[in-house]
C-alpha cells in the first residue's frame, strides 16, 4: 500500500533527523576542529520549533549542554557561535520554560563581561531573548 510507504519513509525521515539534531551536531559542537565546531553550531542555531519537537526532552538538555560547553571553547568565534545558538532557542515556545533559562542563565551573565567585545554583544543578545 503506498500511504503505508508514505508514513514509513516520513517515520525514518523524523527518526534519522532527531539522531542529527540530538547525536551528531552535540558530538560535532565538540570536535577537535574549530571549523566542525562553528559550522555545528550555525547548524544548531537554524533549527526551529518543528525540528526540536521531534528530540526527546532528555536529548534536548544534552544538547544544551553540548552549546553551554562550546561558549567555553578557547576560540571567540566558536564561543560567539554557540552564543547565537543560545538566544535563537531562547525565541522558541518549546524553550520558553525554567529548566532552559535556569541552565542557561549563569553562563550568559558570566559571559556578559568577557574582554571579547563579539562574546559581549551576542551574550547580551542572548540575555535579552531569554528575558
Amino acid at each position: 500500500n503506498m500511504l503505508e510507504v508514505v508514513i514509513k519513509s516520513e517515520r525514518n525521515e523524523l527518526e534519522n533527523w532527531e539522531e542529527v539534531v540530538s547525536r551528531h551536531l552535540p558530538l560535532a559542537l565538540g570536535d577537535t576542529s574549530s571549523s566542525v565546531r562553528i559550522a555545528a553550531a550555525v547548524c544548531v542555531s537554524h533549527l526551529n520549533e518543528k525540528d526540536w519537537a521531534v528530540v526527546p526532552q532528555g536529548r534536548r538538555s544534552f544538547c544544551i549542554i553540548s552549546i553551554i560547553s562550546a561558549i567555553g571553547d578557547d576560540l571567540p568565534a566558536v564561543s560567539t557561535a554557540a552564543l547565537r545558538v543560545i538566544g535563537s532557542m531562547a525565541l522558541l515556545d518549546i524553550f520558553k520554560n525554567f529548566d532552559f533559562v535556569d541552565s542557561v542563565l549563569p553562563v550568559l551573565i558570566s559571559t556578559v563581561g568577557k574582554e571579547h567585545t563579539l562574546i559581549r554583544q551576542r551574550s547580551a543578545t542572548a540575555l535579552a531573548n531569554v528575558a
